[in-house]
Parts: C-alpha cells; structure tokens; sequence
C-alpha cells in the first residue's frame, strides 16, 4: 500500500475529515469538508493546512509589493523566503 487515509465524520457538527495517515511518497495531508446538501453546493472546505499556508505566503507576497512597488521578482522571492525553480 502506497498511500492510506482514514476518514471521520463528526456527528455534531457534521464536518467529515480525511487524513492520510501513511504516503509513501510525500507529504500526509488532511482536509475537512461540511456537507452543503441543502444548498446543493457539495462541500465547503472548513480545515484546510495547505490551503492556510498558500493564502499566508499571498499575505506576505502582497506586503512585500505594496511595500516596495517596482521590486524585482527575485527579490520578492529572496524576500518572502519562498524556494526558487
């Protein structure tokens, strides 16, 4: 087996989470949806650590620009932290 979740669901809330628990190949993420079944909308997206740290490294990219507006791409990369490709 390369990748297993687990999956709960929480009767008071109703919030259903999906965690990996074993990846072979990387990371074990984990994400938890609410079922929108009323409003025919799917799933809303209540937890989400992936989803948190790209809207945090938006902040801090927005920062930096609006900081520093004519900044070169490299040096908001350099300046955020972020990996360069």
């Amino acid at each position: 087996m390369d990748v297993a979740f687990a999956v709960a669901h929480e009767r008071e809330s109703g919030n259903v989470t999906v965690q990996c628990f074993k990846n072979r190949f990387g990371d074990e993420p984990s994400i938890t949806v609410k079922p929108q079944f009323e409003t025919g909308a799917g799933f809303e997206v209540t937890q989400d650590p992936a989803l948190q740290r790209q809207h945090e490294e938006e902040r801090v990219l927005l920062s930096i620009i609006e900081e520093r507006p004519g900044v070169s791409q490299s040096q908001i990369v350099q300046q955020a932290g972020l990996p360069q490709s």
